[in-house]
């Protein structure tokens, strides 16, 4: 007989003969709606390049990295959204790239862009399964048959089976799913038999059900297929039938298991939605009301997980949509409205007895006690109701509980075997013992007349003494009067004889530490007649840290170490004074103190199992993540057994563990860790290249305030990941937080390495560091060349300034020496104005026009004096004043100008042209009136020729222009008129008086003043 022959007919004879056997514990890990799934209806799994989850529910798609979720869901109008948040099919090709399918769509999700891209399939309702056949080929199972999609060229492609027939019976059927074996052989299950495609030889072969051939499978109805390793596949018959059966496709042989005999409610259908078969040959089944199945081809047996509502890493609902392998071996499980249930299936690193549904598997009571280990190897446990007894292979054997009054009480509180195998129990109510070999139990009178005291503790020495803790003192057990006794004869020990006594152990010498209840510390030797008593000390640190003693062991060393409700301390036998080390744990209460071979000290706790190491600064902790039924303690003795591993007592049951194995369980983990977001200013950031594998990234000087987010993929106990980050060129050393997250602020120009790791390991940081460069510009203004630029500047305003200040003080010099130069010609010019006014000629001839016109005209003579009085008055009233209104001086002028009308005659005439804008501009009193008298003084009025006198404003200049005829001798004049007026009209302004002169023309240009 061939070796693949020989292995089917094993799986047959395993199927037809399979039992049942308590199944070993599968921590189980949860996300659920409460965590951020937006269903509790999972229908989808796949895993990416990276190693993300990503999962697929009734209302949207999710990527999973152990804490976090991210959610996509279909957005109306927006084509680069998923199709539907109904997510029921996922896929990740051979690029690791992940695909989706909804309806007649199929999309691939872009990791730069984070979007998806659709493609519709044409002529296809619903799509129902999506797996990459070939290179490039994807074969997708729809209601109505089977097509085929090249992804790299984004269209249907036909069926690569070049026999029409063969490609047809793949249409027409609906298809549930399409599984692949190593060969490349496709299993597609369907509505009409199971198809078997071989691309290789490109036939298909059918299996169906045929109701006169019982060898046939029971229905053509396949809902799920999984193909095993040794030339068979499994199949999920029956829409409602629950039947699993086992096809030997070499010989078409079928194997059927009815899956009623696991249902728990059998009145209701069931249906086997799911299989997958592991490379080491075990099969894992999942359905309607059955839970969770695991069957082993090597025992031949069936283990079953289920919900048990007492444990909380049980599994969590009874309905199994699907299964999911990934790359590390987890088993993920979809389940119907209690959202995603996992768990490492080769990584049990505690068995877990506890109570159970199955009374043949369960223990009394949840509460677990106390433990010990037979001459045989068996283990009893005792709980808070109960006692059983369990053999390896065969489970429990045999159950002392209420029902058989066997026990005085089932208050379980002390186990121990002596050298000859009999049995020690200690109750709340008593002391017993029970001869294996004779089947028969004694129960022991209390030394005292009370009776009744709880037995916290017993002890078997090196020498086969059995000591026993209680309420009512110490005691010994006398084997030749079979009874146990009070310790009052010792003289030494005779104070401590009622002592509530808790925990006992033997001391390296042979004496006995003695832990009592709220009396402290006792250690006492019979044989050299020594005790000593140890007790806590208010403010003394060096005392022992509480009186209530909960657990005594000795390490390697001989160093005596004490837990207590108050803290965990080492007593130094040499000073005699107790170290503390409650720096060191989170919580202060322990109990069930063990070494093992690596000197190593573990202990339980109420928030979950702990381990100081050898250095004894690190500590490790292990709680339900690890796969503990709880991470609260019975704080009772823990015991080790022959084959090395320690048994604890829980408030969920009894956890053994091997410590090297639990150990290393921590060290040998190798985190994946990627960045998975950047932000700056709180929003997200687009980066150059997919998050994931960013290495560079280059901001703005105003983008200097940003965050990182990374995920560190630990799926087998997330919660234990521990993060470290730091911007080399920023930060001064590494960071520790909590959460995967660092954020930074007002981080200046630069180049930077911002890296981060994880671990699962507390002090133990040897993992990989992840680096990601990040440039921030420099602001122009921080930049070198603008510095230097600035020093240059700074220097030359300085220098500027300098020179500013000395050409300031030369100015202030020369203006001191204007001004008294303008003081002088100012009264220069008042001096020539008062020699006008007083000018014997002016005078003279006015008054001799007036005697004139006296005697010709009196009223023209009256009107004359009256203007001449108006001059002379505007002359005296404008003696002191620096400037006037051009308006005013203009007024002044009309009287000035009749006067020599008058005088003159026709040889003279004046033209004033004068907007009204300028009117409100200044000029130096009698400005017009000297420029006027100079004109007449230096050239002839003849009515032939006469003097002709223009005044305007020209270029914010008053003009005074008048044609040229000059006098061939002028009297009184010293030609200083015209210097000194400009001398003063420097003074008030850096415009000049300026003249300009041609052959028949003279001008004078006065300049308007704003003051």
């Amino acid at each position: 007989m061939s070796v693949i022959p020989a292995c089917l007919l094993l799986i047959v004879v395993c199927l037809q003969t399979a039992a049942l056997v308590q199944a070993d514990n599968l921590p189980f890990k949860h996300l659920s709606v409460a965590d951020g799934l937006p269903n509790g209806n999972v229908r989808a799994f796949t895993q990416d390049r990276y190693g993300f989850i990503w999962i697929g529910t009734d209302n949207g798609l999710c990527r999973f990295d152990g804490q976090a979720l991210k959610v996509y869901t279909n957005i109306r109008h927006d084509s680069s959204s998923i199709p539907s948040s109904a997510t029921d099919i996922l896929c990740t090709d051979a690029n690791g790239a992940v695909w989706m399918g909804a309806f007649e769509y199929i999309a691939r999700f872009d990791d730069h862009t984070q979007t998806f891209r659709r493609f519709k399939l044409p002529n296809v309702t619903s799509v129902t399964t999506i797996l990459e056949a070939t290179p490039g080929i994807f074969w997708i199972g729809t209601t109505s048959g089977i097509v085929c999609f090249d992804r790299r060229k984004n269209r249907l492609v036909p069926i690569p089976i070049r026999d029409s027939l063969n490609a047809q019976k793949l249409r027409n059927c609906r298809v549930f799913g399409i599984q692949a074996d190593d060969q490349g052989t496709l299993y597609v299950c369907t509505d009409n038999g199971l198809k078997v495609v071989n691309l290789k030889t490109q036939s298909v072969q059918e299996f169906h059900h045929n109701p006169t051939d019982p060898r046939s499978i029971s229905d053509d109805y396949i809902y799920s297929v999984a193909p095993d390793n040794k030339g068979g596949v499994w199949l999920g018959v029956g829409a409602s039938k629950g039947l699993v059966e086992h096809i030997v496709l070499k010989t078409g042989q079928v194997t059927k298991v009815n899956m009623r005999q696991f249902m728990l409610y059998q009145s209701q259908s069931i249906r086997i939605n799911t299989i997958l078969v592991e490379r080491n040959g075990r099969v894992w089944i999942g359905g309607t009301q059955i839970g969770l199945l695991m069957f082993d081809p090597i025992t031949a047996r069936f283990e079953q997980h289920q919900q048990n509502t007492r444990l909380p890493s049980s599994l969590q609902g009874e309905y199994v949509n699907l299964l999911f392998q990934d790359r590390q071996g987890l088993l993920w499980l979809g389940m119907e409205a209690a959202g995603v249930n996992w768990c490492n299936p080769n990584r049990s690193l505690f068995t877990v007895f506890g109570e159970t549904q199955n009374p043949r598997t369960s223990l009394p009571n949840y509460w677990a006690r106390v433990a010990t280990e037979d001459q045989t190897g068996n283990l009893w446990f005792g709980t808070a109701t109960g006692l059983v007894v369990y053999q390896a292979g065969r489970g429990y054997i045999r159950r002392f509980s209420p029902a058989d009054a066997f026990l005085p009480s089932y208050s379980i509180r002390a186990l121990a075997t002596d050298s000859t195998g009999a049995v020690f129990i200690g109750t709340s109510q008593g002391m017993n013992r029970f001869s294996p070999q004779s089947n028969r139990l004694r129960s022991y009178p209390e030394p005292d007349p009370g009776g009744g005291y709880f037995y916290w503790d017993l002890l078997v020495t090196q020498s086969g003494a059995v000591w026993a803790a209680s309420t009512g003192g110490l005691r010994r057990y006398n084997a030749r009067a079979d009874r146990f006794e009070k310790m009052e004869a010792d003289s030494l020990f005779k104070p401590y004889a009622n002592t509530r006594i808790r925990c006992l152990a033997e001391a390296a010498d042979g004496g006995l530490w003695i832990g009592t209840m709220q009396h402290g510390l006792i250690y006492w030797h019979p044989g050299k007649r020594i005790l000593r008593h140890y007790q806590h000390e208010e403010g003394n640190r060096s005392s022992l840290v509480d009186d209530f003693i909960t657990s005594i062991a000795l390490d390697a060393t001989g160093k005596v170490w004490v837990s207590t409700l108050n803290g965990l301390c080492v007593l130094d036998s040499a000073s005699q004074t107790f170290r503390s080390f409650d720096h060191l744990f989170p919580v202060n209460r322990f109990s069930g103190l063990l070494f093992d071979d690596c000197n190593r000290l573990w202990m339980s706790s109420y928030t979950g199992l702990f381990c100081l190491d050898t250095d004894r600064q690190t500590t490790h902790r292990f709680d339900i993540g690890d796969g503990l039924p709880t991470d609260q303690f019975n704080d009772q003795r823990a015991i080790r057994l022959r084959d090395g591993r320690f048994c604890y007592a829980t408030l969920q049951g009894f956890a053994l563990f091997r410590p090297d194995v639990l150990m290393a369980s921590e060290r040998s983990v190798v985190l994946l860790t990627y960045l998975t977001k950047f932000s700056v200013f709180n929003q997200p950031h687009p980066l150059p290249q997919t998050t994931e594998v960013t290495q560079t990234i280059d901001l703005k000087p105003d983008e200097n305030f940003f965050a990182f987010e990374w995920a560190a993929l630990h799926y087998d106990n997330p919660e234990k990941c521990r993060y470290s980050y730091r911007l080399v060129g920023f930060d001064r050393g590494w960071n520790y937080p909590k959460t995967p997250m660092a954020q930074y602020t007002n981080v200046p120009g630069g180049d930077y390495d911002f890296e981060f790791r994880s671990t699962v390991t507390p002090g133990h940081w040897d993992g990989p560091v992840q680096r990601v460069h990040v440039r921030v510009a420099t602001v122009y203004y921080k930049t070198g060349w603008f510095i230097g630029l600035v020093l240059l500047t700074i220097v030359g305003l300085a220098v500027g300034f300098y020179q500013y200040r000395m050409q300031h003080t030369i100015r202030v010099a020369k203006l001191k020496m204007q001004a008294t130069s303008l003081e002088k010609a100012n009264a220069l010019v008042q001096y020539q104005n008062l020699i006008n006014q007083l000018n014997p000629h002016f005078l003279f001839n006015s008054l001799a026009v007036l005697d004139g016109l006296i005697t010709r005209d009196g009223k023209l003579a009256s009107r004359y004096l009256s203007r001449l009085t108006k001059v002379y008055r505007y002359l005296i009233e404008n003696d002191r004043v620096e400037v006037v209104a051009l308006e005013k001086e203009l007024r002044f002028l009309t009287d000035f100008i009749a006067l020599l009308t008058t005088r003159y005659g026709g040889g003279f005439t004046a033209e004033v042209d004068i907007p009204e804008s300028a009117l409100q501009r200044k000029v130096v009193p009698v400005t017009l009136q000297n420029l006027i008298e100079n004109a007449i003084k230096h050239n002839t009025t003849d009515e032939e020729s006469p003097l002709r006198v223009a005044i305007r404003v020209e270029d914010d200049y008053l003009v005074v222009a008048n044609n040229l005829q000059k006098r061939a001798v002028v009297n009184t004049s010293n030609r200083k008129g015209l210097r000194d007026l400009e001398r003063l009209y420097r003074y008030l302004t850096d415009r000049p008086l300026r003249t300009e002169e041609t052959d028949d023309a003279f001008a004078v240009y006065v300049p308007l003043l704003n003051k």
